[in-house]
């Protein structure tokens, strides 16, 4: 109960409350969010960004190769070796940031998953 009271009384003095330290090494998920954007005119759907980020939110934005709509469902999707690329360029990038490679990787996208997109 002390405990609380101190960090109760730290809080309303404006301090922040310590945690431990955690070694970048801990950290050990990789989330990588996949998003596609417009030319600025408009014209193409010309890249694509990869937000690359740890459990904490510490992370880096990468750029990847062209989109294309799909005639299917007329949403964006990277073709296979662009998404390859994409995703070993955002790992480079998560190991120069974090000094340390992820045990798990989570994928994000605004688009749909589709069979040639799937992971077996």
């Amino acid at each position: 109960m002390k405990l609380l009271l101190e960090i109760h009384f730290m809080n309303k003095a404006g301090g922040v409350p310590w945690r431990l330290l955690r070694s970048p090494a801990d950290l050990t998920t990789c989330y990588v969010g996949v998003a596609f954007y417009r030319s600025d005119d408009g014209s193409s759907l010309s890249t694509s960004v990869a937000q690359v980020f740890n459990e904490r939110g510490d992370g880096v934005v990468v750029r990847g190769g062209p989109a294309r709509i799909s005639r299917t469902d007329r949403q964006p999707h990277l073709a296979r070796a662009d998404a390859h690329a994409l995703l070993v360029h955002a790992l480079d990038a998560y190991r120069r940031e974090h000094h340390t490679a992820p045990a798990r990787i989570v994928l994000h996208k605004t688009s749909a998953f589709t069979s040639s997109t799937r992971w077996r």
